[in-house]
């Protein structure tokens, strides 16, 4: 009894994964927003240097605008927010706070790009959700984002620090949409078959 009741306590059962079909139902969205950043926002995410690289973009692309979907402790907001001011990216950037379910999705499918500058990963499953809604990707290369290049072709990995590589895909991305729209295919049968695997292994 002892132990069965350390064991209880030892354990957190966590809701992870989303729901494939209902984000496929919420169909094509006119896009509004360049380029969208989704996380928590605290520092090993990379929220700094997804500024700093915005910056870069901005000084190409005038009119660019980002979103940022996510929240974090007040100060390190306020910190990113001054960082904001700083470079003059005010009207560049724009925060939508803490969004979830379907709303979500339809943030990410009423954008351009999926920004991800993260230092640290064990999974990610933002990467997963912007593949769903028919995002290139622009990220950090980290090794845990190496199996999603079998759903698609448009995922676009850079050594952490490189900001001025990172900006020039990004620009490259939204000046010439056709060219990486053509290279984003959704694989169902792959999620599907991945799905699979994930059940067997429970």
């Amino acid at each position: 009894k002892r132990f069965t009741k350390l064991f209880h306590r030892s354990f957190t059962y966590l809701e992870y994964g989303f729901d494939y079909s209902q984000v496929d139902s919420i169909g094509k969205q006119d896009k509004k927003y360049d380029a969208v950043f989704l996380s928590r926002l605290v520092p090993f995410k990379g929220v700094e240097d997804l500024v700093c690289v915005w910056e870069k973009v901005v000084s190409i692309l005038p009119k660019a605008v980002l979103l940022i979907i996510g929240s974090g402790s007040e100060p390190y907001k306020e910190l990113i927010q001054e960082r904001i001011r700083t470079k003059n990216l005010v009207s560049n950037i724009q925060f939508a706070g803490q969004i979830r379910g379907l709303e979500k999705f339809k943030l990410l499918r009423q954008s351009r790009v999926f920004l991800y500058f993260s230092h640290f990963e064990s999974y990610a499953q933002v990467i997963d959700e912007a593949i769903a809604s028919d995002l290139p990707i622009v990220a950090y290369d980290l090794e845990v984002y190496h199996s999603r290049s079998q759903y698609t072709d448009a995922l676009y990995l850079f050594p952490i620090g490189q900001y001025d590589k990172a900006a020039s895909k990004i620009i490259d991305i939204l000046q010439d949409p056709i060219k990486h729209r053509n290279k984003i295919e959704k694989k169902f049968p792959h999620w599907k078959h991945f799905a699979e695997q994930e059940t067997e292994f429970l």
